[in-house]
């Protein structure tokens, strides 16, 4: 995977990103990120059916220590959902920085919470 790295200049990540010591690092950034949300029409029919219910699920986990017996205070419980497709907005996005953007999307794998056990895997695609 090494080889796909590309040089981008620093120019770019600070107009995209903002720039460290600026005010919340916010000050030079040019780009947005929307929420991502479901499509309007998938979220429509969720609603009128009354599927939200079915959606989500918890899942419990707990430390275990070497004796096999649960630790005290380590059960977790985290919301997960069913897999589905999102859709969100780059904007204000210079002409420029497009390919740094799509190349960077390539890399990220997992968002969220429980990331590195197996949750929030993702794919993000650029639609014109």
């Amino acid at each position: 995977m090494l080889d796909q790295l590309m040089d981008v200049p620093e120019e770019s990540v600070h107009r995209l990103f903002g720039q460290a010591g600026s005010a919340d690092g916010l000050e030079f950034r040019s780009v947005s990120f929307t929420n991502a949300t479901l499509d309007k029409g998938e979220r429509d029919a969720i609603i009128s059916q009354k599927l939200t219910p079915h959606l989500y699920r918890s899942v419990a986990s707990t430390a275990i220590g070497a004796d096999g017996i649960a630790k005290d205070h380590s059960l977790r419980k985290v919301e997960t959902t069913l897999p589905c497709c999102v859709y969100g907005t780059v904007m204000n996005v210079d002409e420029r920085d497009v390919e740094v953007l799509t190349h960077a999307f390539r890399w990220i794998k997992r968002m969220g919470l429980g990331r590195n056990r197996g949750y929030g895997r993702c794919e993000i695609t650029k639609e014109d």
